[in-house]
């Protein structure tokens, strides 16, 4: 049962060893341990997507400038959304803005 659950687990994406391990803790019972080793392959799994996106990113091209002057301004939007009462839109607005400020935020770091 072991080597079925190595390959289950290997399979899956985990790294060999964090496999091993797992399906050890498993057969053993060890619920907290496999729980971790769940929690480990997920952070490095994480990691590894963010860094496979930023790769696939383009680069911006030369003279692109900023990149803020086309950018919506949301505050407004909602305001004139909220004046409309249109509550879906400042929902939708209110999404997107921050969106934006969670990728600037992100870019500055």
């Amino acid at each position: 049962m072991k080597k079925t659950l190595i390959a289950y687990f290997t399979r899956t994406g985990i790294t060999k060893k964090l496999a091993e391990d797992t399906a050890k803790a498993l057969a053993d019972g060890d619920s907290a341990k496999v729980f971790a080793n769940q929690s480990k392959f997920l952070e490095e799994y994480a990691k590894k997507v963010k860094a496979d996106a930023i790769k696939k990113t383009p680069k911006p091209g030369a003279g692109s400038g900023s990149g803020t002057e086309g950018a919506v301004d949301y505050g407004k939007k909602i305001e004139e959304a909220q004046k409309n009462g249109d509550f879906t839109a400042v929902a939708y607005y209110t999404r997107l803005k921050a969106q934006a400020e969670a990728e600037a935020q992100a870019n500055n770091q």
